[in-house]
């Protein structure tokens, strides 16, 4: 009987400090969405000519629809304040613009993905959307079920770092960045593909044909230059842990993945720290339970996504 009252006391205790940490951290995630500015033109990297795809998301995302999902959203959500929905519904935009070029964009922010299913629920404006944004159905899976996906997690940081600059929340919605390597057989196609068969297995159809040359060119570049430095008495310098520095990291994300694929996260974590992308503490964000799975890693996805279609 004591041992079970003990055993009682000590699930009762852990009960407390959990909902206590989850309160502190969800403080600091609205604290902190107060105080990141929301860059214009969803922060895409000005390198890439991305401001058609832009325009057109914005055209297709008009202001009576916005209404529409933003009160429904609320509805469902009370104690959501708006700093946070606006992230929210930001980095949602990133993920559409990522789907309108890539094939099977897998949906790894549980906080995205509910404004997402409330978009959806308004039909005919959600098909519109769709047909004025990209000229196909972006499709939704419910989001009722998790499942490990590191290497579709690994592909979704490379293809984000390579559109958009990071933000001090990028982290708060969709996890940490650069946790799981990136697949042998995905760098085997950069380095091996024609241009033509990496556009028909990554990227989709009718999706603009100078952009996705675009960044095919500069991913062919970067996974080539990495791969030369592990046949090399090459080490990764160690990278201050900024949001500027994102970029840095997903290089280091690619040397990594080649020369220490099952060693991965010890080899990260020995260039970068045991938290290789939580930033400084001017830019800091942390693991957050905004994340679609339940354990908060970035290496599971739930069963949302924006595939089918090419």
């Amino acid at each position: 009987m004591i041992e079970f009252i003990r055993g009682a006391i000590v699930i009762i205790m852990a009960a407390i400090v959990y909902a206590v940490y989850g309160s502190i951290k969800r403080k600091k995630a609205r604290d902190i969405a107060s105080k990141v500015p929301i860059p214009d033109h969803l922060g895409v990297n000005a390198s890439l000519q991305l401001e058609k795809s832009v325009m057109a998301l914005k055209m297709a995302l008009t202001e009576d629809y916005q209404s529409k999902i933003k009160k429904r959203y609320f509805a469902e959500h009370p104690k959501t304040n708006e700093d946070s929905y606006n992230h929210y519904f930001f980095e949602l935009q990133r993920f559409f613009l990522m789907c309108s070029l890539a094939k099977n964009v897998p949906m790894f922010s549980e906080k995205a993905d509910e404004i997402w299913h409330e978009m959806i629920m308004f039909t005919k404006d959600y098909e519109t959307f769709c047909q004025q944004f990209c000229g196909q159905h972006i499709h939704h899976t419910p989001n009722d079920t998790f499942k490990p996906d590191p290497s579709g997690r690994a592909w979704f940081d490379l293809l984000y770092t390579e559109l958009f600059h990071h933000t001090a929340y990028s982290e708060f919605v969709w996890g940490r960045f650069f946790k799981s390597p990136l697949s042998k057989e995905t760098i085997e196609d950069f380095l091996k593909c024609s241009h033509a068969d990496l556009k028909e297995k990554y990227f989709r159809k009718n999706a603009d044909k100078q952009l996705v040359q675009e960044i095919i060119d500069s991913l062919k570049r970067k996974i080539k230059v990495n791969v030369h430095k592990t046949k090399q008495n090459y080490t990764p310098k160690r990278v201050v842990e900024e949001v500027g520095n994102a970029p840095l990291i997903a290089e280091a994300m690619i040397f990594t993945s080649y020369k220490h694929h099952h060693d991965y996260s010890n080899q990260m974590k020995a260039v970068y720290g045991q938290q290789p992308v939580t930033y400084s503490s001017k830019n800091k964000s942390t693991d957050s339970s905004s994340s679609c799975y339940s354990s908060c890693t970035s290496d599971s996805c739930c069963s949302s996504g924006c595939g089918g279609g090419d």
